[in-house]
């Protein structure tokens, strides 16, 4: 195994989970006589203690007893009522065979007929039916051609709720961007990058860290993020004062349900949306009970939208916004060194074995090596496996029959990170829990959309995803392992690789376009300007 660690103060940054950092507890040492004192009033005070607590938590009980649906309930039913919504969004979403230019009528049509209204949820739970159909109308070219290079879809159209706006008031709307987190960021940039093609102004709140500490300006140069987005846009620590808004995001506000309160009180936007990263997370409905009129769910995945509609009975939407990584020597099929850019395959995310199962693939490579079932001989490309994150490298617990085939990656700037990504194969989720698939958003699906890469997949991961198709991953057949699946790809023509990689992008092209969609009607509408005006005179 060999180990590449970024020369950049980047280092000194702790793994996202550990970023709210440790207190160590000083436990003073007692004399003889002194814990004997102690020990004879515990034992006094403890039956004493256990009748407090019991009578306070029956009151609770009698007193203070929230309705049914407020709290969560069975994991097993979870699961089912998760699961049906799934197949229901699935039943919804597989319409391929609707041709682009109703979908793109059906667009345009919605948008005229209200900017800024809500698109209605369909009987089967979809979030946006006209979106949807956007969404699922292009890939029907590549579903139809089979083998054949998917083309390009063509630019987006103009829309016009942020035009109306700008009309109506001769100012452009005002865009907050709140990020409470010194994570999520490549989130952050995928919105960054959608709200850019909008005749808007963006400010975007952005924390710092505090264990280490550091600034947000200094979190956000030691990790390379200036440099991914090729431009410093608008940032205002997140601790500043909020400058009055038209419209907000909030990313992950579950997680800072205090701050997210003061900041809409403080900014008064007329319509806000709250992007949830945990669909289960009850704090969510809190948020919706808010003081304020206007307060928009949304999620990053459909089975986390599912979630929150089905478990927390929140009225919520899904859209996905990538950030389009630009590599400085793009590997595509028209690439000098096409036939060599690609170089095995990676694993992306922190170093946690509660995220990822990295215990399955040790075993699946050793079983190869030991069978002798790796490719060592040409046309087939030699195996390698490209761990690309932070952390504890130990909690990668590398067998040393293995360490040879693998690479670590240890904390890069983003430019890096992503470049890494985009030259190999695939991707490995090896999701350690089932989280990933009822109620959270994987980053390793992000990160496919961002680089071009596809993921291994198996059928529960399309029935989770459901934006992603068969076409868009290297997908595990029945009873298929990981390592069968990257042997695979391995032998598999220059074509086929290129092709699937062409597809992940003109997904990612489709995500996007539909979010701005989506965020469109979210937004407020011209006439709300002239009614929060009156209203301050």
């Amino acid at each position: 195994m060999s180990v590449r660690r970024s020369p950049t103060p980047f280092k000194q940054l702790l793994p996202y989970a550990k970023v709210n950092g440790s207190h160590q507890m000083h436990v003073a040492q007692h004399q003889t006589n002194m814990r004997g004192r102690c020990l004879r009033w515990m034992h006094l005070l403890v039956p004493l203690l256990f009748v407090a607590v019991l009578s306070s938590y029956t009151t609770y009980l009698i007193l203070y007893q929230a309705p049914r649906a407020h709290f969560a309930v069975n994991t097993g039913t979870q699961q089912r009522q998760v699961e049906q919504q799934q197949q229901q969004q699935q039943q919804h979403m597989d319409s391929y065979d609707e041709a682009s230019s109703t979908a793109a009528a059906g667009v345009a049509a919605a948008l005229q007929a209200g900017a800024g209204q809500h698109l209605k949820q369909d009987s089967q739970g979809a979030a946006t039916p006209a979106a949807d159909a956007a969404e699922n109308a292009a890939p029907a070219a590549a579903a139809k051609a089979g083998a054949a290079k998917p083309q390009r879809p063509p630019p987006l159209a103009p829309t016009d709720a942020a035009e109306r706006w700008l009309k109506a008031t001769g100012r452009r709307m005002r865009v907050a961007i709140v990020n409470e987190a010194p994570y999520h960021l490549e989130i952050v940039a995928g919105f960054l990058h959608v709200l850019s093609q909008l005749p808007v102004d963006v400010t975007w709140y952005q924390a710092g860290q505090s264990v280490p500490a550091f600034s947000a300006v200094d979190l956000l140069e030691m990790v390379g993020f200036n440099q991914l987005l090729g431009f410093m846009p608008r940032m205002r620590p997140s601790t500043d004062k909020p400058e009055p808004a038209d419209f907000a995001i909030f990313v992950s506000p579950e997680y800072f349900e205090r701050e997210t309160k003061a900041f809409l009180k403080a900014a008064e936007p007329i319509t806000a949306v709250m992007l949830g990263h945990n669909g289960m997370n009850h704090a969510l409905q809190r948020i919706e009970a808010f003081d304020h009129p206007r307060l928009h769910f949304a999620a990053l995945a459909p089975h986390v939208a599912a979630a929150s509609r089905q478990v927390l009975h929140i009225h919520t939407h899904w859209m996905m916004a990538t950030w389009p990584v630009v590599s400085k020597r793009p590997c595509t099929s028209d690439s000098e060194d096409a036939a060599t850019c690609l170089s095995g395959f990676s694993i992306q995310g922190n170093f946690e074995s509660a995220r990822r199962n990295y215990t399955r693939i040790w075993a699946q490579m050793d079983d190869a090596r030991s069978t002798g079932t790796l490719p060592t001989t040409p046309p087939a490309k030699p195996f390698h496996l490209h761990l690309v994150g932070r952390g504890d490298v130990k909690t990668l617990g590398i067998p040393p029959a293995v360490s040879n085939m693998t690479t670590v990656h240890f904390n890069l700037k983003f430019p890096q990170y992503y470049d890494q990504i985009h030259h190999t194969h695939a991707l490995l989720m090896l999701l350690g829990s089932n989280n990933y698939l009822l109620q959270k958003m994987s980053s390793t699906v992000v990160s496919s959309l961002m680089t071009g890469t596809p993921i291994i997949a198996d059928a529960q991961v399309l029935k989770s995803y459901t934006f992603l198709k068969p076409e868009h991953v290297h997908l595990m057949g029945p009873g298929e392992t990981e390592m069968d699946v990257m042997q695979r790809v391995l032998r598999m023509s220059s074509e086929e690789v290129f092709g699937a990689r062409e597809r992940v992008l003109q997904l990612a092209e489709h995500l996007n376009r539909r979010t701005l969609q989506v965020l469109q009607t979210f937004m407020p509408m011209e006439s709300d300007a002239a009614q929060a005006q009156a209203k301050k005179q």
